[in-house]
């Protein structure tokens, strides 16, 4: 039997399964599946999946009951039950709930994350970027429907979906990481729906309904480029200005662009040889510590050791670009990305490929250049894997080469011919 209570309510509902006491088992309220016989074991594994399709109907109800602001009354979750289990016709007057389809429910979602309602599976409050980005793939799969035979709804996601929906970007000219990332976010909301008993479908478990990436060649700032922008006069262009120092900030500390644009005095703390930037950061609430250059102390100095509060992301992207233009920054670099599931391979000044993750990534290669040890610049980057952090390592092959050309093992003496 079902059990459900309600205030002071019970309902008592018959999922038409029988089993010998001797074969329950009152703790994890199912049935043995411990016979040593395969086939004795079967009909109780059939009565297992019978439940767990009740609990499952249940949640769901009660979900659904939830959302359409209706009281999850003994009587309301019978009549439910019974229009599921399809144990008597419902009464059209009596159908109050709609079932949320899924564009709804991604609604909803979207909604309760910009309102905090909605947090990540660490139990932090959605980006507003990340945000966007819900919305973004939202926006993809509407238009898909135009051209789906399906009605996109829980259960026409499947692997003949995923199939499909990548053809259709890719036909649409968008990069294989883009199509990941749009994957990547239909996940969460299938995941979060399963959660709240809103589908049982869990074909975002399946390995290979998966966010696909490659890996794209991105930039960093060696210290000569970080001298040019350091030196650049630009007294006559106090925008600009506000940028370098901004951007510098980063370049020398390895955060975050959420994170070194609101730096405050409290989070520089004096030590005996110099001063170290604490910070909690605001991506994943991990605290780093890091040692401050004299020019970055002599940056946060020139505005009392708090940086100004910029502007947006994608403008400051625009004005950086506008920045190392000025700075000479125009070193060719080739850089290659799937678009369209073909190759593209172009060949752009180094200027036009800087953004604010690029302090980021210029911050962790110039530190691993000079030969600081990888576990210690993962302290100041926050990153928990070497595989994730050694994503930001932007050393060429042409500069490893150069590196190893006075190690030992490649001198002449180190040369011996085997006859």
């Amino acid at each position: 039997m079902l059990l459900y209570r309600y205030k002071n309510d019970r309902l008592k509902y018959s999922t038409g399964e029988s089993i010998h006491p001797s074969q329950w088992d009152a703790t994890t309220q199912l049935a043995r599946t411990d016979q040593k016989n395969r086939k004795d074991r079967e009909p109780y594994l059939v009565i297992n999946a019978q439940l767990a399709r009740y609990r499952s109907t249940l949640n769901r109800v009660l979900a659904q009951l939830s959302l359409a602001d209706l009281a999850p009354t003994v009587e309301e979750v019978r009549l439910y039950l019974d229009k599921e289990f399809k144990k008597r016709p419902t009464k059209p007057e009596n159908d109050q709930l709609k079932m949320v389809t899924f564009f709804e429910f991604a609604e909803q979602f979207l909604n309760d994350c910009k309102a905090g309602k909605q947090l990540t599976s660490a139990n932090r409050r959605y980006s507003d970027a990340m945000v966007k980005s819900f919305r973004t793939m939202i926006n993809h799969l509407i238009a898909f429907q135009q051209v789906y035979p399906k009605r996109i709804d829980f259960d026409a996601f499947t692997m003949v979906f995923y199939e499909k929906f990548k053809k259709h970007l890719t036909a649409n000219n968008y990069s294989l990481n883009t199509i990941g990332n749009l994957i990547k976010n239909l996940k969460i909301i299938l995941k979060r729906a399963h959660r709240d008993g809103i589908t049982d479908n869990e074909i975002f478990r399946h390995e290979d309904f998966k966010k696909i990436q490659e890996e794209v060649e991105t930039i960093y700032l060696n210290e000569e480029d970080l001298q040019k922008l350091y030196e650049l006069d630009l007294s006559t262009k106090p925008r600009l200005d506000l940028i370098r120092d901004t951007f510098l900030i980063g370049c020398y500390t390895g955060l975050r662009f959420s994170d070194f644009i609101q730096l405050s005095p409290q989070n520089l703390i004096r030590e005996l040889r110099g001063h170290i930037l604490t910070v909690f950061t605001k991506k994943t609430g991990a605290k780093v510590s890091i040692p401050v250059s004299l020019k970055v102390m002599a940056i946060l100095a020139k505005y009392d050791y708090q940086t100004p509060r910029v502007i947006t992301n994608q403008k400051f992207n625009e004005y950086l670009k506008e920045l190392a233009k000025l700075a000479g920054l125009t070193e060719l670099v080739q850089t290659a990305r799937t678009q369209g599931g073909v190759r593209v391979t172009r060949t752009l000044q180094k200027w036009e490929l800087v953004t604010t993750h690029t302090a980021r990534r210029s911050f962790a290669t110039n530190a691993y250049k000079a030969g600081v040890s990888t576990i210690d610049i993962m302290k100041m980057t926050g990153h928990k894997t070497e595989t994730s952090f050694m994503k930001y390592i932007k050393v060429s092959s042409e500069e490893t080469a150069i590196r190893l050309l006075g190690h030992s093992f490649f001198s002449d003496s180190a040369i011996k011919v085997v006859r």
